[in-house]
C-alpha cells in the first residue's frame, strides 16, 4: 500500500527570535502544519505535526520522513506519531540532499 508521505524541518526564524516548526505535505507540495515557540523542544514539533493531521483530514496510511534530530527521536513526539498511526521515516546521517524540499 503506498504511503502518503510528509516531510518536517525546524528553523529559527531570528527577527522574531522565534523557532518555526513546519510540515510539508510532499504529495501536494504545500505546507499542512505549522507551530512557533520560543524554544526548540518537542512539544513545538507535536503541535505542528498535529496541526498537520487535522487540517489534511485525518489521513490514513501517512508516512512522516525527517533527520535524526532529537525533536524527531524524543518519546514525547514519537508517541503522537503512534496515537495518529503515522510511520516514521529518517533519513541516514550526512544525507542533506533529504531535506531539499523543506529547505
Amino acid at each position: 500500500m503506498l504511503k502518503h508521505k510528509i516531510k518536517f524541518g525546524v528553523t529559527y526564524v531570528w527577527a522574531s527570535r522565534l523557532y518555526l516548526a513546519a510540515v510539508i505535505d510532499l504529495f501536494a507540495r504545500r505546507i499542512v502544519g505549522w507551530a512557533c515557540s520560543d524554544s526548540p523542544n518537542s512539544d513545538l514539533t507535536a503541535a505542528a505535526l498535529r496541526m498537520a493531521y487535522e487540517s489534511r483530514g485525518r489521513s490514513q496510511n501517512v508516512m512522516f520522513h525527517s533527520d535524526q534530530g532529537y525533536h524527531y527521536t524524543s518519546l514525547q513526539f514519537r508517541q503522537t506519531l503512534w496515537k495518529y498511526q503515522i510511520t516514521q521515516s529518517m533519513s541516514r546521517r550526512g544525507n542533506c540532499w533529504d531535506n531539499a524540499p523543506m529547505e
